[in-house]
């Protein structure tokens, strides 16, 4: 039932030391056209001045409430801040990315207008050295999806919408903050559809500090997730063929960004051996050999 002034969302951010990305992001979820929300805060044992200065500096809105816990990772401070959330639908967001203006409205008027859904999503995209790029799921059309477009790859990442009530059947795993919210995601929509909003309403930070441009903990964190999804979820043999095809794909990829040639080859041949073989893959393997490093000098050269 729902209580009398209860928000209709409730938005969860954890944040740990990002003081400098932090009053950007909270600004544009306070700025947001569809007013009925709460802001919930998680702060996790920041050893920056996060605590002094955010409730400050926020004081006069009274819908962001304030959270301060020890360390101990975002997978858990997620499952905190739910269970702080009172808001009727619940979505997360991350501490260093920008909320347009429209978000909560977009998503308000489609749960509305579609109600028998439980998960909802917009598109976004990346901003990277002033640039901006279309995120993996821009060429799908609006509508309702199952867990099977995510055996690439999270292409949602954190940024889902979903009702409160009744509670979800799964959370986040403590034990992991490096692909949890891949998890998360298809452990939650084996048995629920969620449903693809036709608009970017999201722009997400490309910056160096982000959890994926660690390329050794990148590979390290899809390997773990991949092995936890084949032991705990129940796949076909193909769905199994794809999760962990593009996994390979994955490692090698950041392999190659590492520069780790040996490493690269290794994660190609397996990806190969459950894809097979795609004009992409002869693209990869060349990137592979010939190196991110070489390839960005080429590219520097091509530019002057």
């Amino acid at each position: 039932m729902k209580k009398e002034n209860q928000p209709f969302f409730s938005v969860i951010v954890p944040t740990y030391n990002r003081l400098k990305f932090l009053p950007h992001t909270i600004e544009s979820i306070l700025n947001q056209s569809f007013i009925n929300f709460e802001l919930i805060l998680v702060d996790d044992g920041s050893t920056d001045k996060t605590p002094q200065i955010i409730p400050q500096k926020f004081e006069h809105d009274k819908r962001l409430r304030f959270f301060r816990k020890k360390n101990e990772e975002r997978s858990v401070a997620r499952n905190f801040g739910m269970q702080k959330a009172q808001g009727e639908y619940l979505l997360f967001f991350d501490s260093d990315d920008f909320m347009h203006p429209n978000h909560l409205e977009v998503l308000y008027q489609r749960i509305v207008q579609f109600s028998n859904y439980r998960f909802w999503t917009t598109k976004y995209q990346t901003k990277t050295q002033n640039q901006l790029e279309l995120a993996d799921h821009q060429h799908l059309k609006e509508g309702a999806y199952d867990y099977s477009f995510l055996l690439s790859g999270n292409i949602l990442g954190v940024l889902i919408c979903f009702k409160r009530l009744p509670l979800l059947q799964y959370l986040f795993l403590p034990e992991f903050n490096m692909c949890e919210d891949w998890i998360f995601n298809i452990q939650n929509l084996k048995n629920h559809k969620i449903y693809l909003i036709d608009e970017i309403t999201i722009t997400v930070s490309g910056h160096s500090e982000r959890s994926l441009a660690d390329n050794q903990k990148a590979i390290t964190g899809r390997i773990q997730a991949m092995d936890y999804l084949l032991e705990n979820v129940n796949f076909t043999s193909q769905e199994k063929a794809l999760l962990q095809g593009h996994s390979y794909r994955f490692c090698a990829i950041h392999a190659y960004l590492e520069n780790d040639l040996k490493l690269g080859f290794r994660f190609w041949r397996k990806m190969i051996s459950f894809l097979g073989f795609q004009p992409s893959s002869l693209v990869l393997l060349l990137k592979i050999f010939i190196g991110k490093k070489r390839i960005s000098y080429l590219q520097n050269l091509l530019q002057k």
